[in-house]
């Protein structure tokens, strides 16, 4: 019973995946708005798993929707491999630049938590070619690694070929 309810406002949140016309179906903003503030407030696991299910079901069918979970989730549970590995892929695949910036900042909720997560932001602080999310990650990772850019040899390397460019 609890899992129903836990579900159906996530889905009021998110939406859902509707298979007989193969896309995305959302409720108006209002209802999300109100579903995505309650959300944190419900019963952890019951949130995770329904969040975790929403999220598996998104990912290939609407990376904004797929973003918007994971970055709830991350807020709820910030070492959800799901939807860390699911921001990691909007943020490398991703052509829209206002979706690939939102999960980069969705992402900078997990990286004190994870080493990997750490190095996943180097990796594409090295790689991206978008100055606003080289940017926005340069500006967070000293925070990140508390000054202490030895234990990640690579940062100054990358941060003074960004500046060189």
């Amino acid at each position: 019973m609890i899992h129903d309810i836990v579900a159906q406002v996530a889905s009021w949140g998110f939406g859902s995946f509707d298979a007989e016309a193969g896309k995305w179906s959302t409720f108006l903003y209002s209802l999300q708005k109100k579903a995505r503030d309650i959300i944190p407030q419900t019963i952890r696991t019951e949130v995770i798993n329904a969040l975790s299910e929403l999220l598996a079901l998104s990912s290939s069918k609407d990376e904004y929707i797929c973003q918007c979970i994971a970055d709830s989730l991350v807020k709820i549970d910030p070492r959800n491999k799901g939807a860390v590995m699911s921001l990691c892929q909007i943020i490398k695949n991703s052509k829209d630049e206002k979706i690939r910036q939102s999960a980069v900042e969705s992402f900078l909720n997990v990286v004190p938590e994870d080493a990997k997560a750490i190095a996943t932001l180097i990796e594409l602080l090295n790689n991206s070619k978008s100055q606003n999310i080289r940017q926005t990650i340069s500006k967070n990772l000293d925070n990140v690694t508390h000054g202490d850019a030895g234990e990640h040899p690579t940062f100054d390397k990358i941060v003074n070929r960004q500046a060189a460019h």
